[in-house]
């Protein structure tokens, strides 16, 4: 990784924070197509060392990645999951990594029940959880197995309604939040799901929980919903037109959303959504991912690497992608 080459270019697709200087990203070859190939180019980005980029390559099309918390009987994790259903656990400071396979994922694997792609892996409590296409949830129980947790939601193999659930969160595994295409909101209370209905039929990617009465929910054409599943949610969204939000957080009392137009705040005393301004020299050339942890937040573009401790926001560039900015 040490010429910048056509071949080597890599665009980031998501995005691990795993201290405030310390990444695990994935990416993709620009000379390869994951949805021909299955390819992922997973790089660690360590600020505290001399050489700080290196890089491993999987064979799997990787669409999600998650940091699982460590405990006091178990280590924090690396955890990256393929379109397929595959599933990889680094533990830190051991080296290599355990593979698992989530049962009857994915479409094109010899254990697929044709449910269809999985997009999203999150914690959840001390717990993984997956989602994906025709309202697919997993659990992973602590033995190591991955078992169905969508009763009374999961459309048969044969639906074609393209109800896919793009992101899962909770604030506990008593109280979790899952979204998707055309305005599904479900709430699972430990014992049922329940759909909650916002009236909206937009596409939702993105869930950011700040607590149990606060909760937002990002999608296409600017939408931008806050509540919970109590009171309901409220339509905060003040922008039209091809506005895709595709990730959300909320750093230092700011709520920041990600899209195809660059980074916007929610202005809470204007009651509306506004473009944010960086002050690198460049402003960010694209952003699809924030992550925050310890009050740092990172922006993930394609391209475009940056970070904000709160006061000034800083460039990171990848040595094989040409330098994005000043």
């Amino acid at each position: 990784m040490n010429e910048v080459s056509d071949d080597a270019a890599v665009s980031f697709i998501d995005g691990i924070v795993i201290e405030e200087d310390y990444l695990k990203l994935v990416s993709c070859l620009d000379s390869v197509d994951p949805w021909e190939e299955e390819f992922a180019r997973v790089c660690y980005y360590d600020g505290q060392d001399a050489d700080p980029w290196r890089a491993y390559d999987l064979d799997w099309h990787v669409t999600s990645a998650c940091l699982w918390v460590g405990t006091e009987t178990r280590p924090r994790s690396y955890v990256l999951l393929s379109v397929e259903g595959q599933v990889e656990i680094q533990e830190a400071g051991v080296d290599g990594c355990r593979s698992e396979v989530i049962g009857d994922a994915g479409l094109h694997v010899d254990w697929s029940a044709n449910f269809g792609y999985v997009f999203a892996i999150r914690q959840v409590g001390e717990t993984l959880y997956v989602c994906g296409s025709n309202r697919q949830v997993y659990r992973r129980t602590a033995d190591g197995v991955w078992a169905h947790a969508d009763q009374g939601i999961l459309l048969p193999e044969t639906d074609t309604s393209m109800r896919c659930l793009m992101d899962i969160a909770g604030c506990s595994e008593d109280s979790i939040y899952a979204v998707g295409y055309q305005g599904e909101i479900f709430y699972f209370d430990g014992n049922v799901w329940a759909k909650i209905d916002v009236h909206l039929d937009e596409d939702l990617f993105a869930i950011k929980i700040v607590s149990e009465n606060e909760v937002y929910i990002v999608g296409a054409n600017g939408t931008l919903l806050k509540g919970c599943y109590r009171s309901g949610f409220k339509n905060l969204s003040t922008i039209e037109g091809n506005q895709r939000f595709s990730s959300v957080e909320f750093v230092n009392g700011t709520l920041f959303l990600a899209s195809n137009l660059g980074i916007f705040v929610y202005d809470s005393v204007q009651n509306k959504i506004v473009l944010y301004k960086t002050n690198l020299p460049r402003d960010l050339v694209d952003c699809h991912v924030l992550r925050a942890r310890d009050g740092v937040m990172w922006s993930i573009g394609y391209k475009d690497l940056a970070c904000f401790d709160g006061k000034t926001w800083k460039r990171l560039d990848h040595p094989d992608n040409p330098p994005v900015g000043p």
